[in-house]
């Protein structure tokens, strides 16, 4: 009995199957996209493949090699419409070219890594014979059911909280409206931002507001494709030569904003793009900085409520610590979000010996420190929350720790011991002696010349451009992290330092 029900089962699958089935047709490599929960490419695979295709060809007619899409039925008129094609044409014996709407992709079902090989170089193939089937994708909306299907059991109850929460759910659906922005979405990452749900909401409407300025208008984001993304991200043409250089060649590659083909508009965009002066910011960009930004707000956080938990975001924390100074010029919110400001800069400054997080690996033989929390940045870092209105117990307790004090108490201790020792009433000033010569100790500057935020050689790679941090940049940048440097006017030079990157990733989360 359950044979007959498991084989009942499988025809009603298959029968469901062929009733979606549209046909066959020739679809561009580059408006095939694969959903991140699909999985992440294999290198090595991919190389291999990549390999094999150089030497020996695709053979992307043979039948068994045809891959599987989704379309959603009004995108499959529309791109019939277009290419001038009826649906019985998708059922020739040679699959025609299906040209889709500007923008639009249709959702691969398998062959993420043939169509990754086929891209990593175009002279493989422009195209790949696709069956089609209909049915809906992330462009007609992202609530729908079919795709909810296809999540983990954790991922919905995430759409659940995003599409619930009053600021983040508008700013994000506009992002997701852009083409290009779709593919790279992964919902595991979101899951932790709702403690940060204000920083991201500024970074989410830089998006936003970078593209609609690239592309001229709201109206024409529906030509931003993912391979317009992936090779303008992280740019800053108004900036760096280099990165003029690099704008230029991807707008004369037709491969990227596909659907415009007038010259002149892709002139007007390349001019546009020459007046950018941060980072061309992208959902991928914002989903590895949100791991720096949770570094420094888990700072903040503990700062403020030391190991307490709390349901709230970190600024609605900050806010109810701040207790602004008598008479100040500023409305309270406005000195709020400002001295917020100046405490992420010492953040900043100080992150790694703050979290005791390592950075990442610089690439050559140096060994790299690994960091450990260190109570002396602690001790300052509280000092400074004080000086700028924040108070709390944690922030009490810290600045009165004084770890040079304790050191000079061990130091003592530690060379005449209790209790074959005793130094009698004079303890307290004998410690406070040696804790003023720590005061006389000044700080070696090994730099000779302030960093600068541009350069005339090789500056900072686009990979490091985004996420966490890398070694060699923190120990070169921290102490270089100020208000000026966040706020002054930046020159074009040949290309951009890792200084320039601190600034644009505080910029795009704290304005």
């Amino acid at each position: 009995m359950a044979s007959a029900n498991a084989g009942h089962k499988l025809e009603e699958l298959q029968s469901e199957i062929a009733s979606k089935f549209c046909g066959i047709a020739r679809i561009a490599a580059n408006c095939i996209y694969f959903s991140q929960t699909d999985g992440d490419i294999d290198a090595e695979k991919l190389d291999h493949l990549v390999g094999i295709f150089r030497h020996e060809g695709c053979d992307r007619a043979n039948p068994s090699h045809f891959l599987a899409a989704t379309i959603p039925s009004t995108m499959l008129e529309s791109a019939l419409a277009l290419s001038r094609l009826s649906l019985s044409d998708l059922n020739n014996v040679s699959p025609p070219l299906l040209h889709l709407p500007p923008g639009e992709q249709v959702g691969g079902l398998y062959g993420r890594h043939r169509i990754a090989a086929v891209l990593q170089d175009d002279r493989l193939a422009s195209w790949w014979p696709v069956k089609l089937y209909a049915g809906y994708s992330l462009a007609a909306s992202m609530m729908t059911s079919k795709w909810w299907t296809r999540l983990d059991k954790s991922k919905p109850e995430i759409l659940k909280r995003i599409f619930k929460h009053p600021a983040l759910a508008p700013v994000l659906e506009k992002v997701v409206r852009i083409p290009g922005m779709r593919p790279n979405l992964q919902l595991g990452t979101w899951n932790k931002i709702f403690h940060c749900i204000e920083e991201v909401v500024h970074y989410l409407l830089l998006i936003y507001n970078t593209w609609v300025y690239i592309m001229g208008s709201p109206s024409a984001l529906e030509f931003v494709d993912s391979r317009a993304v992936q090779s303008l991200e992280l740019l800053v043409p108004g900036v760096s030569k280099r990165d003029q250089l690099r704008a230029e060649a991807a707008i004369r590659d037709h491969h990227n904003f596909r659907c415009i083909d007038d010259e002149t508009e892709r002139t007007n965009i390349l001019h546009r793009l020459t007046s950018v002066q941060h980072l061309i910011p992208s959902i991928r960009t914002l989903q590895n900085d949100f791991k720096y930004l949770r570094e420094c707000t888990h700072v903040v956080k503990r700062l403020i409520c030391g190991k307490t938990p709390s349901s709230f975001t970190v600024q609605t924390i900050a806010w109810k610590a701040f207790k602004p100074p008598a008479r100040h010029p500023a409305s309270e919110e406005v000195a709020f979000e400002n001295h917020l400001r100046f405490l992420y800069i010492a953040v900043m400054n100080d992150l790694c010996d703050l979290s005791g997080q390592t950075p990442l690996k610089d690439e050559g033989p140096e060994h790299q420190k690994n960091f450990q929390p260190d109570p002396r940045t602690w001790f300052r870092l509280a000092c400074r929350a004080k000086q700028l209105g924040f108070v709390s117990e944690e922030i009490s307790r810290l600045s009165q720790a004084d770890p040079d004090r304790e050191i000079a108490l061990k130091a003592l201790l530690e060379a005449r011991p209790l209790p074959d020792y005793d130094y009698g009433t004079g303890l307290e000033s004998f410690v406070q002696l040696i804790r003023e010569l720590f005061d006389k100790a000044h700080k070696v500057d090994f730099m000779e010349t302030p960093r600068p935020l541009t350069t005339s050689q090789n500056g900072e790679p686009t990979y490091r451009r985004c996420g966490r941090l890398y070694g060699k940049a923190y120990a070169r940048d921290r102490d270089c992290i100020t208000v000026d440097t966040i706020t002054c006017n930046v020159q074009l030079n040949t290309d951009v330092t890792s200084l320039f990157v601190r600034r644009s990733v505080f910029r795009a989360f704290w304005g």
